[in-house]
């Protein structure tokens, strides 16, 4: 199995396809973005673990004598 890190760079096997290894380059007007396909292998199971794991909570604010959550984990 073959993984990018955050730097970049791939560990485990040698892909066999070269568009792993270089990003995609998607240009519209008003937006440049590099895209590497598949840099993370199992990204369902890292959603759970995130989901699980951290502890979410949101904040509340109070405008005008009323208390309101904020739109935000």
């Amino acid at each position: 199995m073959t993984q990018m890190n955050l730097l970049g760079e791939f560990s485990g096997d040698s892909p066999t396809d070269d568009a792993e290894r270089h990003p995609q380059l998607i240009e519209r007007p008003g937006l440049r973005v590099r895209h590497w396909p598949r840099w993370l292998i199992d990204a369902p199971s890292w959603q759970e673990r995130l989901e699980q794991e951290v502890p979410w909570k949101q904040d509340t604010i109070t405008l005008w004598g009323r208390t309101h959550p904020l739109p935000r984990l």
